[in-house]
Order: C-alpha cells, then structure tokens, then sequence
C-alpha cells in the first residue's frame, strides 16, 4: 500500500517534467517546431508556453500530491510537511518567473544577480504581493503556528466592535484552526465553519494565541447584579456550584454604583471559553433566581 501510494505521488511529476522535456525539444528556435513562428512573436510564444506549463504543474501538485501529502497524513511530522509544500510552491513559481524572463531574451544569471532585478526587488519590497510571500517564508522559518493547530489572532487590520454590555473588554480575535500555508494567504477554518484567508504579510504583524501550545487558560466573565442581592451569599452559592467541576473557581465583587454591584467569575480551564462561558453563566443564573427569592421570602413573624 505504501509503494502504491508512493507512485501514484511520484510517476504524475515523472511524466509531467517527460512531457516539458519533449515539448522543449519540439520548440527549439533551430530545430523545433518554433522556427516556424515568426521571428517577432517566439519570444511571447515561449513565455505563454513557459506560463501555461507552470499554471498545469501547479495544478497538478495542488490536485493530487499536495492532496495526498497532507500534514499528519503520512510519516513526515506535521511542520516538515507544511515546510516542504510551501517551499515546493515558492520555488516552482520563481521558476515560472525566471522562465518568462529568460524567455524575452533575459539571461538566467543576468536574472538572479543583475541590478534590474535587485532594483526591482527593492522596489517591490513594501508591495503586497512581496510582502505576503516573505511573510509566508517567516511563518515557515519560525513557524508561530502548525498545520491542525487551533489559533486565536488579533490584528488591526479587521478590527471587531466591542461590546456594549457591561461584561469585561473581549479581546477584537478571531478564532479557527489553521489548515495550509501557501505563498500568498493562510487558510483558516473558523468557528463558523467558513474558510478564512488571511495575508501572510499581515500574520507577521498579528498576535496570534496558538492554544495547542497550552494547556489550561484563564477566562473572566463579568456581569452586573442588583444591590438589593446580598453580594456574600451570591458568591458563596456560585462557588459551591462550580468547584466541584471546576476546581479553584473563584467570584469576587470588582465594582460599585448606584443601583447595580459588578461580580467576576475566574475559571482556569481546558474547555473552549464559549462552552466554560456558558457553565459560568448558568451557575450565576441559577444563583441569582435563589437569591432574589430569598430577598422576596416574606419574613417570619416575629
């Protein structure tokens, strides 16, 4: 099984790079078919060629060997397969480039190490197109994040409006599980379900949680409560609730004003906070309903 699957990966390339071999002999200017194009357009002939065989290779790989070379798929660990992909893009499309260029008559070492092409590099540098793919290369390098790891990122560039309520500041984050690295974008899978493609270039600015890399996390949940509840028993009774599935849950009173007191729930937890949010809420819910009741209770009779 293994062998089989390792040819159906390698005999595609084999045949493929054949084929680019053959039709590189056919469109020789001297003694392929090319001398048959008019002097004027084998330049542009050769580059659309050159174009048209990076855009098939490209889909190919992205089809069938990327498909199957997935990270934690196979016996390459998760980060070499997410490296090796992003570097087998990255160098197929500077061979796409390099190959319309010597194309128009540009020489290879005049291509790598000329002034033009330096020039145009550095003119390219604050660029976006640019900006992604060495963003994409220090994702690779430094890797903040794996292929399958559950990431929170916080970034300028899409901000989220803050609450409105008087529950504590949320962090402006978005949330899902990362799932390829390419040259330009990082794809996303998030809570919605929704992909999501985020810029590389904007990545390296982000501040991004990687909660595979911990293991318990603290969340605050924060609401208000009426003065006309006894604050001393509200936070005895949500304790008792949430300590025996949720040891050293702690509620405290944070704020004072006129007519309302503001209560803080600390949980150390593994949950996802939606889930712990929603224990946490339930737990203060049924202790507010009591303690309202005990706070209505006529009292006895003297």
């Amino acid at each position: 099984m293994p062998e089989r699957r390792g040819r159906g990966l390698v005999l595609p390339l084999v045949g493929l790079f054949a084929v680019a071999l053959i039709v590189a002999v056919l469109l020789n200017p001297r003694t392929g078919l090319l001398h048959l194009v008019p002097p004027a357009l084998q330049d542009p002939v050769r580059a659309v060629l050159v174009l048209a065989f990076g855009g098939v290779l490209s889909w190919l790989l992205e089809r069938y060997w990327f498909g199957r070379l997935r990270p934690g798929a196979g016996p390459l660990p998760a980060r070499q397969v997410t490296t090796l992909r992003f570097v087998v893009r990255l160098v197929l499309y500077m061979a796409v480039a390099v190959g319309v260029l010597a194309a128009f008559g540009v020489g290879v070492p005049s291509v790598v190490f000329g002034g033009a092409f330096i020039t145009v590099v550095l003119g390219l540098a604050g660029q976006t197109v640019l900006a992604n793919m060495l963003g994409g290369v220090w994702l690779v390098m430094f890797h903040p994040f794996e292929v399958g790891d559950r990431v929170e990122i916080i970034t300028w560039q899409y901000p989220l409006l803050m609450p409105s309520y008087g529950h504590e500041a949320l962090k402006p984050s978005y949330v899902g599980t990362i799932t390829d690295v390419s040259l330009m974008y990082t794809q996303m899978a998030t809570d919605s379900g929704l992909p999501m493609s985020i810029p590389n270039g904007i990545l390296v600015q982000a501040a991004i949680t990687n909660r595979n890399r911990g293991t318990i996390h603290r969340l605050r949940v924060r609401f208000e409560v009426d003065q006309g509840v006894n604050p001393d028993a509200l936070v005895a009774d949500i304790e008792r609730q949430l300590k025996p599935t949720v040891p050293g849950a702690e509620a405290m009173m944070v704020d004072v004003s006129p007519t309302t007191y503001s209560l803080v729930v600390i949980v150390d937890h593994t949950d996802t906070d939606d889930a712990m949010r929603h224990r946490v809420l339930r737990a203060a819910w049924a202790a507010l309903g009591r303690a309202r009741a005990a706070a209505e209770a006529p009292a006895p009779d003297a």
